[in-house]
């Protein structure tokens, strides 16, 4: 456990106040559920819900093996906003193009080679060569984000390792 050196007293409620800068570490906001426990050692722990059962939580848990595995750039996308991304610098948004694969529920696969034009992920990454997956989460048929992959070369696997994952995504998500 990493140790922040900050104490705090209960009030004479049991209440205490966590740090601003743990609130925002952890992206908690007033109304986040947490969820008490005593560890073995008979430590208190809290550990927030939100942010246990969420795309992001996945995707910080996978992203880095999955980008290994398949040795692709790997994106994962929320609310349409990137919240993770492997094998790429600094990606922090993405093309309205990509938004609308995502939007349309199906998974998304090209061949850029075959296009005869390039596919462009952001204002900064365009893809002349190789392939592209846009793999949208869907819950209730509502699109809740996604995983996109580009790289050389397009293995059978992948396309159904990405929507396993996509359905992991969902059944973890509350």
């Amino acid at each position: 456990m990493q140790r922040s050196g900050v104490t705090r007293k209960l009030d004479d409620v049991g209440r205490i106040v966590i740090p601003k800068e743990i609130r925002r570490y952890l992206k908690l906001e007033e109304g986040s559920s947490l969820e008490i426990g005593i560890n073995e050692i008979g430590e208190v722990v809290l550990s927030s819900i939100s942010n246990r059962n969420s795309i992001a939580h996945i995707a910080n848990y996978i992203g880095d093996r999955l980008q290994v595995l398949l040795n692709k750039s790997v994106v994962f996308v929320e609310c349409n906003k990137v919240i993770a991304s492997y094998g790429t610098s600094n990606l922090t948004n993405i093309d309205k193009w990509v938004i609308d694969k995502l939007n349309t529920s199906n998974q998304y696969i090209a061949n850029i080679n075959k296009t005869a034009k390039s596919i462009h992920i952001n204002e900064f990454i365009s893809l002349s060569d190789g392939y592209v997956i846009i793999t949208p989460i869907s819950k209730n048929d509502i699109v809740i984000g996604g995983i996109i992959v580009w790289g050389e070369n397009l293995m059978d696997y992948e396309t159904q390792l990405l929507q396993m994952i996509a359905k992991l995504c969902v059944m973890e998500c509350v």
